[in-house]
């Protein structure tokens, strides 16, 4: 830890304390963990506060597993303005359903997304609405434990697992370390497309997970730039200069992927799930105008943030085109299928299926 971080200290053995109080007492049943007897759950979730790629990752598992079964996916919606069980309208508004499940389920048209903060009470009152539910995902739900997901996917960023980390303020830990150890799978995410044999033994040692059994690397993948009002497909490398705006918790990825292709990148960053108002339209616009005034100029966004924007778009400059950049998150050495494989195997012995 760095001086503010020793400085933190005491404030995070204190959360520590309140954690591990409130572990203690599910461990030993004074909380009440309840499985589910009809749906099959997977938890998509992390220890740390954010930026570990829970969408993208959700997002694979939706692709894939929804070839063989009918899934939907239950997120808390955070940051909306709203309370309770909410089934989500892929055209409304990310103030009432929160920014990720409305870019995921404009994504993905066929998938029912809803969002509850309680996740039990969601997981039911999603079965009354779909009872055909094979399969729910449960997006950024590990730390709910009233609800016991049949299989827990626990991701953690390549650069600063949470193994190496320590809890807020200090580090940038919400939950103990100790707490993996509920994980059945752990997703190194955002890792380079090839590691060292070296580097994964390293963090098999350091992480208690089997590689390639129950320990997994996974890396961010970039599509062509589109334009999601014309459709039109852009190389990132065929542009001259770009303003990147983001609302998102690393931005980083996303920016040193661009940097590599545009010789002119300049960058505006907002907080995480940041909720973009007219007047920050014009504070990006006054950004944008020191370029150059060429046909060529555009906007890069993300998913998650195109879909707030466009909420916006009667305030938008008449000069604005604005790109947004896919993400996909894609397993290393080609280990999807296995990793798949692995929760189909579960899923079909809970649903009494046949692979």
């Amino acid at each position: 830890m760095k001086l503010m971080g020793f400085a933190a200290a005491p404030l995070s053995w204190m959360y520590g304390g309140v954690l591990n109080i409130r572990h203690f007492l599910y461990d030993i049943g004074f909380y009440r963990s309840y499985a589910h007897e009809r749906a099959f759950i997977i938890c998509v979730g992390n220890l740390n506060l954010g930026g570990t790629g829970k969408t993208p990752t959700t997002e694979m598992l939706i692709q894939r597993l929804s070839r063989k079964y009918t899934v939907g996916v239950l997120s808390r919606g955070y940051g909306r303005s709203t309370k309770g069980f909410l089934i989500v309208d892929k055209h409304g508004d990310p103030n009432k359903y929160g920014d990720e499940p409305v870019q995921m389920a404009q994504k993905n048209t066929d998938i029912p997304f809803a969002v509850c903060e309680n996740r039990w009470v969601g997981v039911n009152k999603f079965l009354e609405f779909r009872p055909d539910l094979q399969v729910i995902i449960l997006d950024d739900a590990f730390q709910h434990r009233r609800l016991k997901a049949d299989i827990n996917v626990l991701l953690t960023p390549f650069n600063k697992p949470f193994f190496r980390d320590h809890l807020v303020p200090s580090g940038g830990l919400r939950d103990l370390k100790r707490a993996a150890v509920r994980a059945d799978y752990l997703m190194i995410t955002k890792s380079p497309s090839q590691v060292s044999h070296e580097t994964k033994k390293v963090f098999q040692r350091e992480s208690g997970f089997t590689l390639e059994k129950t320990l997994f690397f996974a890396h961010l993948e970039y599509g062509l730039l589109k334009n999601p009002l014309t459709g039109e497909e852009v190389n990132a490398q065929h542009i001259d200069q770009a303003l990147l705006v983001t609302g998102i918790a690393n931005p980083k990825p996303i920016s040193n992927f661009l940097s590599g292709a545009i010789s002119n990148l300049k960058a505006v960053n907002f907080r995480d799930h940041y909720r973009y108002s007219p007047k920050d339209i014009k504070s990006i616009q006054q950004i944008f105008n020191n370029f150059a005034k060429t046909p060529d100029r555009v906007i890069i966004t993300t998913e998650k943030d195109y879909v707030k924007l466009v909420q916006l778009k009667d305030y938008w400059p008449k000069d604005w085109t604005i790109l947004v950049a896919p993400i996909q998150m894609e397993v290393n050495d080609n280990l999807g299928d296995r990793f798949i494989k692995k929760l189909s195997e579960s899923i079909n012995q809970k649903l009494g299926k046949n692979d």
